[in-house]
């Protein structure tokens, strides 16, 4: 049940994908880490998917995708981010040359400034987390999930806007 639920939502991304939609990108990257091996290898897939869809963020997908090779312990995983693969070097091959060079470029430089931006951002509430209590805390953290959300779907309308 949970399965069904969690496989219509990745569905309901990468339809929200086709229309150039790429602000819930990283609610898949989310479903990597789940508790679930056939969510998890599902997740991989439609990470892949969401590359032929037009996702700008190419090396990222590739990375995460490395990592749950190495670090998954499930066979299921583990063909899933194989299928996840090839997925991506089909939909690199037929992708034009320039457009791949210009979406590795934006992606390169959209990595650097999140990266940044979430070292700012986790420094500061690590130091504030000290003085708070848990209900602080939780609350602080839903703020900072709200505001680096606001700023992905920004970055990823930018994103779209120069593609």
């Amino acid at each position: 049940q949970e399965l069904s639920a969690k496989h219509a939502q990745m569905k309901r991304i990468l339809k929200a994908m086709k229309s150039g939609d790429f602000a819930s990108a990283n609610e898949l990257e989310i479903y990597l880490a789940d508790d679930m091996s056939d969510v998890r290898a599902l997740a991989a897939v439609s990470l892949a998917r969401s590359v032929q869809l037009g996702l700008p963020y190419i090396d990222r997908v590739l990375k995460l995708l490395s990592i749950s090779f190495r670090k998954d312990p499930s066979k299921k995983v583990k063909r899933a981010v194989i299928e996840a693969l090839h997925i991506v070097d089909a939909a690199l091959c037929s992708m034009p040359q320039e457009e791949d060079g210009a979406m590795r470029e934006e992606a390169d430089r959209t990595e650097k400034e999140r990266e940044t931006i979430g070292q700012d951002v986790y420094h500061k509430v690590a130091a504030a987390a000290d003085h708070m209590s848990d209900d602080d805390r939780r609350r602080a953290l839903e703020a900072t999930r709200e505001a680096l959300r606001r700023r992905r779907e920004q970055e990823n309308a930018t994103a779209k806007d120069r593609l």
